[in-house]
């Protein structure tokens, strides 16, 4: 008994003095590894970061700061890698990763790791190459991600006089005194990733106006939306492609000159292009004052017509930017020819075809249509006559004879395929085509009769008119079937 209270005090003491461990003492804990940190993606506006997984952790802790020191993003994860998006281009960050162990474990939080990475920077639109002007028309190559191209229009003395927005690459130049320009123009994107601007292109070039040739002119009424009023005007085409109402609001040095783009927006030749989208055109009536017409919108401002007649529609605010007017219109119906001389070789070339009617030969499935496709050519055979290629079909060229002094193509019955092109007024009777003064060939009621029953059927009745087109898409094929449709199944039309 004396021995065990001994060795009692003895304990007591060698637990006072730190010789044996005892339950009540904190237990030092050992530090998780650090986490080993990699950058494995970087664009201009993301970073991801990676590591290797720590034993013994339970998940990872993490904190980005940006280059001005503060936090952009801090949380948790219990993967291994870790994405941050919405940065800025060309920045550096850092990011600071930790290993959390659990509670009740031996081990403790890691060391931060540290590392730094660096968005990428945007890159830069090429400047558009080839840059020239001739005969007043600026062409330029395409610029490989870009949009659209700004274009602007300097005067030798400084200050610009014309610009613009467009998806082609190239412009006509038109409605400045004579003399000396720069013309400079800039690719643009829309695109993530790119500076929304390329450098500029320049050159310097001479203006000089040709004097264009008067084709046709129109008489018919234009209504002012903001009188609500009608008169009579006169429309004026040229050669060109511009076209001017003298004193379309019936006052005397106030004339409304445009032109049409290839994308059918409207360009105000006599108006100021001094807000984004808008032509600043004076009426010369007091009440009315200047107009701000719209133009980004074809619904709202656009011309569509020839010499057979048309439409010009015109939406704008009024002088104090308070009332938004749609919209002013112009129409007629006929024309009178203009004092040019007509020659074979002015025929020649590249059309859009229009198309209006009934068509029971295409994709159209028998209906009515009204469309636009591109490719129709014509060429010059001799001094009299024509081939039109691709005026339907491609495969299929007519030949017609050209009456320069009637201007007239006549088009005798001609087979293509399965089928015979001539009048809807029977299988036998030609096609005769008018060419107007604005260069557009108009073919009446061309129909396309099935040989197999020449007596009775015909599958179209299609009113078709060619304008001379630039554009470069080839025609659209058309496809005769091999099982052709019967007669009982066409649209019931019949020879007259």
């Amino acid at each position: 008994m004396k021995k065990i209270k001994i060795f009692a005090m003895l304990l007591s003491l060698a637990c006072a003095s730190g010789f044996v461990a005892c339950d009540n003492e904190d237990v030092v804990k050992q530090a998780l590894q650090t986490p080993s940190v990699s950058d494995t993606f970087t664009d201009y506006q993301s970073l991801d970061f990676k590591w290797d997984a720590i034993a013994n952790s339970i998940q990872y802790g993490y904190k980005l700061y940006g280059p001005d020191d503060m936090v952009v993003e801090a949380g948790v994860t219990k993967g291994t890698e870790v994405r941050f998006t919405g940065l800025k281009p060309a920045s550096t960050y850092k990011l600071l990763v930790w290993a959390f162990a659990g509670l009740d474990t031996d081990y403790s939080t890691s060391p931060a790791a540290e590392l730094t990475a660096t968005t990428a920077a945007l890159k830069k639109l090429a400047a558009p190459a080839n840059l020239a002007v001739a005969d007043n028309i600026a062409t330029w190559d395409a610029v490989e991600n870009a949009d659209s191209y700004s274009y602007t229009i300097s005067a030798s003395e400084g200050g610009i006089v014309n610009s613009g927005n467009l998806t082609t690459t190239s412009v006509k130049i038109s409605g400045l005194e004579d003399g000396d320009y720069t013309f400079s123009v800039k690719a643009v994107s829309s695109q993530g990733g790119f500076v929304p601007e390329s450098d500029a292109a320049t050159v310097t070039f001479q203006f000089k106006t040709s004097t264009p040739t008067f084709l046709w002119k129109a008489t018919g009424t234009y209504y002012s939306y903001v009188l609500n009023k009608s008169w009579n005007a006169t429309l004026f085409a040229y050669s060109d492609g511009t076209y001017s109402i003298p004193a379309f609001y019936g006052v005397e040095g106030y004339d409304l000159n445009f032109s049409v783009g290839t994308d059918g927006k409207l360009s105000i030749l006599s108006g100021t292009y001094d807000y984004e989208d808008y032509y600043t055109v004076a009426t010369g009536v007091a009440s009315v004052g200047d107009i701000y017409v719209y133009v980004a919108a074809i619904s709202l401002s656009g011309f569509d017509g020839s010499s057979a007649g048309g439409d010009l529609w015109m939406s704008y605010y009024d002088a104090g930017w308070a009332n938004f007017y749609e919209c002013d219109t112009f129409n007629w119906t006929s024309s009178t020819s203009g004092d040019t001389s007509l020659t074979i070789d002015d025929i020649v070339g590249s059309y859009s075809s229009y198309f209006q009617g009934y068509d029971g030969l295409g994709d159209e499935d028998n209906n009515d249509v009204d469309y636009e496709w591109y490719g129709a050519e014509i060429s010059k055979v001799n001094e009299s006559t024509v081939a039109i290629s691709n005026l339907y079909w491609t495969g299929y060229p007519v030949n017609g004879v050209v009456d320069l002094d009637n201007k007239t193509i006549t088009i005798a019955p001609q087979v293509c395929g399965n089928y015979t092109l001539a009048s809807v007024e029977g299988v036998d009777q030609s096609v005769v085509a008018t060419i107007n003064g604005d260069g557009s060939i108009f073919l009446p009621h061309v129909a396309y009769w099935y040989c197999w029953d020449p007596d009775w059927y015909y599958y179209s009745d299609l009113n078709i008119t060619l304008k001379k087109s630039s554009a470069t898409r080839s025609a659209a094929k058309k496809s005769i079937k091999a099982i052709q449709k019967q007669p009982y199944k066409a649209s019931g039309k019949a020879h007259r």
